[in-house]
């Protein structure tokens, strides 16, 4: 089944000391994470919130936001592109602009929890600039115990039974890890906070 967008929208926003940030409603008190520079990555993140860093001071930008229930298609026109994980405890975002301070998007996740969200911007000196977020639901897993098959969760609440080899213990059958497979189409979820 192809990918499908959930949800999208655009915003027109302010690059202030070259970083956006963008955080769910219910992160607004959470300390900010460090700026990226000083990490030595082009995004930093914290508890809700994510912050990217532009290449110049300021600069113009139109924030396209998406929502997916699969990883969205691949872009290669884009020169940068991260994907980090974000907590989301509302599904509601908003922006932070810096010196011009936060305010909310009319954008909402289908669901709250935990997202990864790809982020693309272009490189270089720019008056104005697009920034696209696409947000994802990584699939979440559970074990069915009377029969040891696992189903992979989504986001939407589908849920795609795995079979998987089953080895028996003396309290019953449980999963033999060295045996376990994802299911076809299917990514691991996000473990490093940075992947350029």
């Amino acid at each position: 089944m192809p990918p499908t967008k959930l949800n999208e929208q655009q915003a027109e926003v302010a690059v202030n000391r070259r970083l956006l940030g963008l955080f769910g409603t219910a992160a607004l008190t959470e300390p900010n994470p460090d700026p990226p520079r000083h990490a030595g990555h082009r995004v930093s993140t914290s508890h809700g919130k994510v912050l990217p860093e532009a290449d110049e001071d300021a600069i113009t930008a139109t924030l396209r936001l998406e929502a997916w229930h699969q990883p969205a298609p691949s872009d290669e026109t884009w020169p940068r592109t991260t994907t980090v994980p974000i907590e989301l405890t509302s599904g509601k975002l908003n922006v932070d602009e810096i010196e011009q301070g936060t305010r909310p998007l009319d954008f909402r996740l289908p669901t709250s929890g935990r997202w990864e969200a790809r982020l693309s911007w272009p490189t270089g000196n720019l008056e104005r600039a697009t920034v696209l977020v696409q947000f994802r639901s990584p699939p979440t897993h559970r074990q069915h115990p009377p029969t040891g098959d696992r189903f992979l969760r989504h986001g939407d609440g589908r849920a795609d039974p795995a079979r998987f080899r089953r080895k028996h213990h003396r309290d019953g059958y449980t999963l033999n890890p060295a045996l376990t497979t994802r299911a076809p189409g299917t990514s691991p979820p996000c473990t490093s906070a940075f992947t350029a």
